[in-house]
């Protein structure tokens, strides 16, 4: 058959269309998928996780729109936005009020750990990397409450001791080990 033909022409040209048809149903099947309508309870969802987030990016991803999606969402419902930011400061308040009901216990608390730290038994028996981190994780801490001002740190000494223990320089009631001699030195 000569390809010129008007019965293959005909062939290809239904077969285009046909691939053109198909095409068109796929691509339509995609676009109703993507642009699914959101209901009221994922909106609400989207503004609360972008009032936590502060996020689009991480909005939508976490919900699974894209990041147009979210910022639409958001500017179209301002007071659901302005009520999600209001319930994260009485959280936030909620939250602090309560640590500060707490802060005796976790004051007695730490000086347990600090009591049980100090047990020679204990240090004896700890490696030098677990004294490490723990030496330095109080010395941050106690440098820490130091920077801040409002919090009363006692003055019992212990503070002072951490930052001399921070410096560098030897203390003078502390002797030097002696410098190990080098045997090429004398050659």
């Amino acid at each position: 058959m000569n390809p010129t033909s008007k019965a293959s022409y005909f062939d290809i040209l239904t077969v285009r269309i046909f691939r053109a048809v198909f095409l068109l149903s796929e691509f339509r099947e995609v676009v109703a998928v993507g642009a699914r309508r959101l209901t009221d309870k994922q909106k609400k969802k989207i503004v609360a996780d972008y009032v936590q987030l502060q996020s689009y990016r991480a909005t939508a991803k976490l919900n699974d729109v894209s990041d147009a999606t979210v910022k639409k969402v958001v500017k179209e419902d301002p007071e659901s936005a302005h009520l999600c930011a209001q319930k994260k400061r009485e959280n936030s308040k909620d939250m602090l009020s309560y640590m500060e009901s707490k802060q005796g216990e976790a004051q007695e608390l730490l000086g347990l750990y600090l009591k049980a730290m100090a047990d020679p038994d204990k240090i004896a028996e700890a490696t030098l990397p677990q004294l490490s981190t723990a030496f330095g994780t109080i010395v941050d801490k106690f440098a820490m409450l130091g920077d801040q001002s409002g919090i009363e740190v006692p003055d019992d000494g212990l503070l002072e001791a951490l930052n001399a223990a921070a410096d560098l320089s030897p203390p003078d009631d502390v002797e030097m080990l002696p410098e190990e001699e080098n045997d090429d030195a004398e050659k």
